[in-house]
């Protein structure tokens, strides 16, 4: 096997196990995640600015607060624990596209040929 061919095995290997762990994260370990505010939802109220924020133009997105509209907001258990997996496998997925087309680009951009003919 040429080394070109193990390098692509290496970083595929690479990619589907750094992305089953973003899934395991996204999808197992948010159940350790505090319900409670976030620091800067505790400093708005600390310092009396909450009362002026207002609606983000996407809070009635189909994923906002964590959530997934099509469960509705009395979804029950089920609706409450798939939910936020569902969402977070969502972003995982979301960030993997988002940095595979980044680095595709950068990959055709770096095979292109110079057009610097490097001689005078």
């Amino acid at each position: 096997m040429t080394a070109v061919g193990v390098r692509r095995r290496t970083t595929t290997a690479f990619v589907v196990v750094a992305l089953a762990l973003s899934l395991l994260v996204a999808g197992l370990l948010r159940a350790a995640a505090s319900p409670l505010p976030d620091g800067l939802m505790h400093v708005a109220a600390a310092t009396g600015f909450a009362d002026s924020a207002t609606e983000h133009p996407l809070a009635s997105g189909p994923l906002a607060g964590y959530a997934v509209a099509a469960f509705g907001a009395d979804a029950g258990l089920l609706g409450q624990l798939l939910g936020p997996l569902l969402v977070g496998v969502v972003g995982v997925g979301a960030v993997f596209g988002m940095l595979y087309l980044a680095l595709a680009v950068i990959a055709r951009a770096a095979a292109r040929p110079s057009s610097d003919s490097g001689s005078d």
